[in-house]
């Protein structure tokens, strides 16, 4: 029963491990799309700009529309960002199997005052790794970056 629990608690950390994987590809794919758009909106500005003389109702929103586009960019964290924390919080998951096996085995001996340390100084350990992956899995502190609309 404790090999399947195990097993079936590897197969979960495995599968969070995946979904942090996937999470910073999509990350990608929406900062590369949104630099697309960006692009595109640039050429259309740059198209209406050089047909008129002055300034175009039509620029002016489109300007507002890449400044929200940039907005958005920054919000997107980069890729490497993402990729190094997944591997930072795999690391910390296996970390934390790796204490959750040892609490097992130190329960499984027979009681003794250093057997107690050793259990007390594993679960501190454990809570303070419990903490880190919880702080790892947020996101990291936006910036709030000054947008400027012409």
């Amino acid at each position: 029963m404790t090999e399947e629990r195990t097993r079936s608690v590897a197969d979960i950390i495995e599968f969070l491990s995946k979904f942090e994987e996937t999470k910073s590809h999509l990350f990608v794919s929406q900062r590369e799309f949104l630099l697309a758009v960006r692009s595109v909106i640039d050429i259309i500005v740059r198209a209406v700009e050089s047909r008129r003389a002055e300034p175009d109702p039509i620029a002016q929103i489109l300007v507002i529309g890449r400044s929200i586009v940039d907005y958005l960019i920054a919000k997107i964290p980069p890729a490497h960002e993402a990729v190094s924390r997944a591997a930072k919080l795999e690391a910390l998951r296996s970390v934390l199997g790796m204490l959750e096996r040892e609490e097992v085995e130190l329960q499984n001996r027979l009681p003794s005052d250093e057997v107690e340390l050793r259990i007390e100084a594993v679960r501190a350990i454990k809570r303070m790794v419990e903490k880190e992956i919880e702080t790892a899995s947020k996101p990291p502190n936006e910036r709030v970056k000054k947008v400027e609309i012409e």
